[in-house]
């Protein structure tokens, strides 16, 4: 996460409402939901976490992500991978949705 809102909450009902638009056979809980803090240094301070994932997205994907919300949730993303939080065979998806670029930034 990269605020203080109750982001256990709301994406839970964000999977809910997912869940029923796409007439799942399965209803996300808070038990689906494992968030972990990637806000860095603050909200809207770029974090080198959240840097290091923006380099990474633009030179290989050339994605650009933004320092404030997709940099911090990729690098979480690349956290979890790292940890072995996933399995080979698990299908993980990043939804990009866009967000306000702050690109003027330094990437350290």
């Amino acid at each position: 996460m990269v605020d203080s809102d109750p982001f256990e909450v709301i994406t839970t009902n964000i999977m809910q409402e997912t869940a029923k638009l796409l007439e799942l056979d399965f209803t996300p809980t808070a038990d689906n939901i494992h968030l972990i803090d990637m806000c860095g240094p603050g909200y809207a301070i770029p974090s080198s976490e959240g840097n290091a994932a923006i380099r990474m997205m633009a030179e290989n994907k050339d994605l650009f992500l933004d320092p404030v919300y997709t940099g911090k949730a990729f690098a979480g993303l690349v956290k979890m991978a790292r940890e072995g939080q996933f399995k080979p065979t698990d299908n993980v998806l990043y939804l990009y949705s866009g967000g306000l670029f702050a690109i003027d930034i330094e990437l350290d």
